[in-house]
């Protein structure tokens, strides 16, 4: 009976898989950053057929990280002239709306998989190791009819680590230890070969 469930779940997963092979995503996955460096998060997509418009708000948290612009990635424009629009950003909520792109005319669709668009963020925290997940809301794929097109995404995708760098404190006392542990080194060192 187990082994019967067992295959029933696996086939409804293949099924599920190959209803949703178009994946949009958030790539890289995992981003390290130090406060106030500034980063580039990209929107991807594969396995798409017939693509002619994109739509999708992003979430992130504001209290590590600050959206700074959005770009076009050029995957619509490789089918033709497109009206891009970067959206609005709200770096007090943690959100960034209306981001879309779309083709223009009666052309057909992109076919494959590329960089829909660039995301640039800053990270602004000075705590230890703290995370941001930066993922999908409300995302459209539109093909040539205006149909949507059935597709997964990656939720929770991008988590970038904030790392801050040490204070001028922590580094001077660093080196006072350095300094006395090599000053006591050779001491020893020096009266070791005197008694020998």
């Amino acid at each position: 009976m187990k082994s019967r469930f067992a295959l029933w779940c696996l086939l409804g997963a293949l099924l599920a898989g190959q209803a949703h092979a178009t994946v949009i995503s958030i790539q890289p996955l995992d981003v390290t950053v130090a406060p106030g460096d500034t980063f580039a998060l990209n929107i991807n997509v594969r396995d798409v057929v017939d693509l002619y418009a994109v739509h999708f708000d992003l979430r992130f948290n504001p209290t590590v990280l600050s959206a700074v612009s959005v770009f076009d990635g050029g995957l619509l424009q490789s089918g033709g002239p497109t009206i891009f629009s970067p959206g609005a950003i709200d770096n007090a909520g943690g959100k960034m709306s209306f981001i879309s792109d779309s083709l223009v005319g009666a052309v057909p669709g992109v076919t494959g998989g590329g960089t829909l668009m660039t995301i640039v963020f800053k990270a602004f925290v000075d705590d230890y190791n703290v995370d941001s997940v930066v993922d999908f809301v409300n995302e459209v794929l539109l093909d040539s009819n205006l149909q949507e097109i059935p597709h997964g995404s990656q939720p929770a995708v991008a988590s970038v680590h904030v790392v801050p760098e040490p204070n001028s404190g922590a580094l001077f006392f660093a080196g006072l230890g350095l300094y006395v542990i090599t000053r006591r080194f050779r001491r020893s060192a020096i009266e070791g070969s005197a008694k020998s």
